[in-house]
């Protein structure tokens, strides 16, 4: 099993030519990580290009490159959101819906006739 993420997109993917064809989509953030891997004051750039192909790959994508790679492909995708909305029916358990947002520390709740909205962030 191969897991790509941050540390090893760039070795793995990026700087690999042959796979560039597979991702006709992404070619875009490709271009852009080839243009500031580059030039070195670009830096912020090219962390923002892994970031949008890491987070744009697909299940055609990991498909491909698990018959590029004959192993088995797990994406480790940044979750760089910060905010998340949730609408609760009021007839559900508050605490069920709550319960998977324990990453966040913050929440503030609202409320109309039929359901209730909360807003977690970090």
């Amino acid at each position: 099993m191969i897991v790509i993420n941050l540390k090893n997109i760039e070795e793995l993917i990026l700087k690999n030519r042959n796979i560039h064809d597979f991702f006709p989509e992404l070619k875009l953030f490709i271009e852009q990580w080839y243009l500031s891997y580059r030039i070195p004051f670009l830096r912020d750039t090219r962390r923002k290009a892994i970031l949008d192909f890491l987070n744009g790959l697909n299940s055609s994508h990991i498909s491909k490159l698990e018959d590029h790679f004959g192993d088995r492909i797990v994406l480790d995708k940044v979750d760089y959101k910060i905010v998340k909305d949730v609408k609760v029916p009021l007839d559900c358990d508050l605490n069920l819906a709550m319960g998977d947002f324990n990453d966040f520390s913050n929440f503030a709740p609202s409320r109309d006739e039929n359901n209730v909205y909360i807003c977690f962030w970090k």
